[in-house]
Order: structure tokens, then C-alpha cells, then sequence
């Protein structure tokens, strides 16, 4: 007696094994990775005071790259900032004796040397950076006189701030693998078709 078994399993195994070799399918997974994170940052929306963009998360998803080699995929994020705004912590003055911090919509963004005419204000509430301003004298007067009007108040300054982690900077790593497992799937049924 004579049992012939057929196992197409195999054949189709190796024919999965030739058509998805591991390179260029972590090629593809590192580009919808990339894709993914770039759509996450380009998402994010404007800063949380309504105030003039920076454009720093459309930069920073521009700054994204992605590599693999046979076995590992790697998204890369080259944007000063992000890892700070990811994990948080202490930020403090480097190369001045303290940290100039935005309070206005024309400060943010900017640096405090790019601001003409500033002045040191201390205040029960702190240290500020203001800029004095002009303002015309009423129509009795010429019109070419001109009066101080109330300082415009720029920039905090403080010695040090302790930035709080932001985990929705990235997208989560349940999102990311589930990215990376449908472009599997989607080469798995390219492949047997």
C-alpha cells in the first residue's frame, strides 16, 4: 500500500521566501514607516497659544528619513527640538544667564537680540525683556510729535524651565507596528497573487 501525501504548503512557502526577500521588504516598511510619522507631525496643528507658526512640526516632518538594512528599520528625526518635546526635562541657559521666554505673539519664535530697544523690567511676578514703543500724540498736537506709549512686554526671563514629556509628539509604537505589519501583510498578498 502506497500513501502519497501532497503538501503545496511548501512550495508556496518558498516561493514566499524568494519574492519577499527580507531587504526589500524592510525597504518598504521603512518608507510607510516614514510616511507614518510624517503624517503624525504634519497633524499636529498650530502651537497651543494660536500664535504665528514656526512651522516646527511641518519642519520636523520634512527632516524625517528613514533606513533599513535586512533586518532593521530606522526612522530618523533631524529637528533640534523633538527629542526635547518627547521625553521633556530640564532646559537651561547655555551660553547666557537666562532663558528668554516668548509671552507675546511678536517674541515667539524669535530671539531676544532680534528685538530693538529693550529694556529689563523687574516685577513682583518676575524679570521681563520689553520693548519701548512710540505712539503718536493726539490730532491737537503736530503730528510729528511723538509720546512713549506702555512698553510692550516680550520675554520672561527665568534661569532654567522643566520642559513636561509629550508622548503624542510620535505617533504611538502600537500605531508604528501596526504600520510596519500592514505593509507585511500588503507584500505577503502581492506575492501569492
Amino acid at each position: 500500500m502506497n500513501i502519497t501525501i501532497i503538501d503545496p504548503a511548501t512550495r508556496v512557502v518558498q516561493q514566499l521566501r524568494a519574492t519577499i526577500a527580507a531587504a526589500p521588504l524592510h525597504a518598504a516598511i521603512a518608507t510607510k514607516v516614514k510616511q507614518h510619522v510624517q503624517d503624525h507631525l504634519l497633524a499636529k496643528g498650530p502651537n497651543k497659544k494660536g500664535w504665528p507658526s514656526t512651522s516646527f512640526y511641518p519642519g520636523a516632518a520634512h527632516a524625517t528619513s528613514a533606513t533599513s538594512d535586512g533586518t532593521h528599520v530606522t526612522v530618523t528625526i533631524d529637528q533640534v527640538g523633538i527629542r526635547q518635546r518627547y521625553y521633556g526635562g530640564p532646559i537651561a541657559p547655555v551660553n547666557a544667564k537666562a532663558l528668554t521666554i516668548p509671552i507675546d505673539p511678536l517674541s515667539y519664535g524669535h530671539r531676544a537680540s532680534e528685538f530693538p530697544n529693550l529694556s529689563v523690567v523687574k516685577t513682583p511676578k518676575g524679570v521681563y525683556l520689553v520693548q519701548k514703543t512710540q505712539r503718536a500724540h493726539s490730532k491737537v498736537r503736530a503730528a510729528s510729535t511723538r509720546a512713549q506709549a506702555a512698553p510692550r512686554f516680550l520675554f520672561k526671563l527665568v534661569g532654567s524651565v522643566n520642559q513636561a514629556p509629550d508622548s503624542t509628539v510620535l505617533p504611538s509604537k502600537a500605531d508604528l507596528l501596526a504600520t510596519a505589519v500592514a505593509e507585511v501583510n500588503r507584500n505577503i498578498a502581492t506575492a501569492t497573487r
